[in-house]
């Protein structure tokens, strides 16, 4: 009895959305009509190819973060994100005159040379620390703090010495909450295809 009822309750909502996308025919059509129209700026098609995997991904791996207890880890590596982006902006202000006197000058040509391309692409240098920091957190798991504990020793320390470095670096004019917190209306072609080869190796990984 409790199934037939089950039954007839679902049919009846079945029928009650046919009808009203009967009713709205008109109104779908000029829906989809304006979806055309924002489906010709590239940006909203780089949002999108960016956008759904990334969700696809996001919800493969939040059932298996939960489940082993880093439930946390977004939180987490986002302040090693904070650290290292601040890290790699701040390396900008770096010059040869300001490095070390028993450097050779070829040496401090060299080393202000690395430090000005990293500040020029920090979200590289970031992926990089952001990924040795994930695996870092697996070890300190296993060899005793568990999960969110871990998580929260890491993402901490991450974020002490972002603050430390961006309140002691003169000189620094970039916020580093614009990379942060972008838009994703806003992505380039190259932060596009990083994003689609992150996720092809999650899903390559968990599929």
């Amino acid at each position: 009895k409790f199934a037939s009822i089950a039954a007839l309750a679902f049919l009846a909502i079945l029928a009650l959305i046919l009808l009203a996308l009967v009713l709205n025919l008109g109104k779908i059509g000029t829906a989809f009509g304006e979806m055309g129209a924002y489906l010709g700026y590239q940006f909203i098609q780089r949002s999108l190819i960016v956008g759904l995997p990334v969700a696809l991904c996001a919800a493969l791996l939040g059932v298996i973060l939960v489940l082993k207890r880093y439930s946390m880890i977004g939180d987490g590596l986002s302040h090693v994100g904070f650290g290292a982006l601040t890290i790699a902006v701040s390396l900008g202000t770096v010059t040869a005159e300001a490095l070390p006197g028993f450097l050779s000058e070829g040496a401090r040509a060299s080393i202000a040379g690395l430090c000005g391309r990293i500040s020029a692409s920090p979200l590289v240098f970031t992926l990089i620390v952001v990924v040795v920091c994930a695996i870092l957190l697996l070890r300190v798991s296993s060899g005793g703090a568990r999960g969110d504990s871990a998580i929260a020793l890491i993402s901490t320390s991450a974020l002490a010495v972002g603050v430390i470095v961006a309140n002691k670096t003169a000189g620094m004019n970039i916020d580093v909450t614009n990379y942060m917190f972008g838009s994703i209306l806003a992505i380039g072609r190259a932060d596009m295809v990083l994003s689609l080869a992150l996720s092809a190796a999650v899903l390559v990984l968990f599929i």
